[in-house]
């Protein structure tokens, strides 16, 4: 993930010496969960949680544009677990002691990363004062080697089919294969490098349902599927590098659950 220039509301980082004046303390929640819940009362505004998979938790979200964004989170193979709330950070601005929240925080395969959501009226809406805020907000970020970008509407239209099929995949995520189909769909995407969603279905002898029993595997990060093309039969599938260790995973939460 990087931010798109397009999307960018902050302007170039501030200066060094700038950060050194902020004073910025980052303030975590003692189970190290969210530090705020989001129902507060309030009731103009859709709010909600999401069963997470790749989380094992439930994620609050308190916009339909946030709710997206879950999704993208949790079906995407390269972001291995995320949080909304994660932390305040408190720091000075212009004479005064202010905080800011991102909306999530989100460790990926590469590095980690918050995210500020936001619809792009809102960023255009935004008042200097709360840009010259936030650019400040993310040297500080960048000053302990993280950043923070912003996930605005207009993703969600660019990568279009992308994203259609992560709801596709998201509303899979409870029919998991049997351990015998485990077997198989492992054996059968091991001989070979790449296979499709439709002969994997076929080789544990599900056509219908075997699909979406691929799908939930890959939100637990044990396949990838290539979701840039409308998903069907032909959709490359392939075991991920670390898919040994995901799957054992996998397997040990079963078990506890049958307990």
């Amino acid at each position: 993930m990087k931010a798109h220039p397009i999307l960018d509301p902050y302007g170039p980082p501030a200066l060094e010496e700038i950060i050194a004046r902020s004073e910025g303390v980052m303030e975590v929640a003692e189970d190290r969960g969210p530090v705020r819940t989001i129902f507060n009362g309030r009731r103009n505004r859709p709010v909600g949680l999401f069963p997470s998979v790749k989380c094992r938790r439930n994620i609050a979200w308190e916009s339909r544009l946030e709710r997206r964004t879950i999704r993208w989170l949790e079906v995407d193979d390269t972001v291995i677990k995320y949080m909304e709330q994660p932390h305040r950070l408190r720091f000075s601005f212009r004479g005064a002691r202010t905080h800011y929240t991102p909306d999530f925080v989100v460790e990926t395969e590469k590095r980690i990363v918050f995210i500020e959501v936001k619809y792009r009226s809102d960023i255009f809406k935004m008042l200097p004062e709360d840009r010259d805020r936030y650019r400040l907000a993310r040297s500080i970020y960048r000053s302990i080697d993280r950043d923070l970008i912003f996930v605005t509407d207009l993703r969600f239209k660019m990568q279009k089919v992308w994203h259609e099929n992560a709801q596709i995949v998201e509303e899979a995520r409870r029919l998991l294969p049997s351990d015998d189909q485990l077997t198989i769909i492992i054996d059968h995407l091991v001989s070979r490098p790449k296979s499709t969603l439709g002969a994997c279905a076929a080789a544990i002898g599900s056509p219908v349902h075997g699909p979406r029993s691929l799908m939930a595997l890959m939100l637990r990060r044990v396949v990838r599927i290539d979701l840039n093309t409308p998903l069907g039969p032909g959709s490359a599938i392939e075991l991920r590098p670390d898919y040994a260790a995901n799957l054992h995973n996998l397997r040990t939460s079963r078990t506890l659950l049958n307990v």
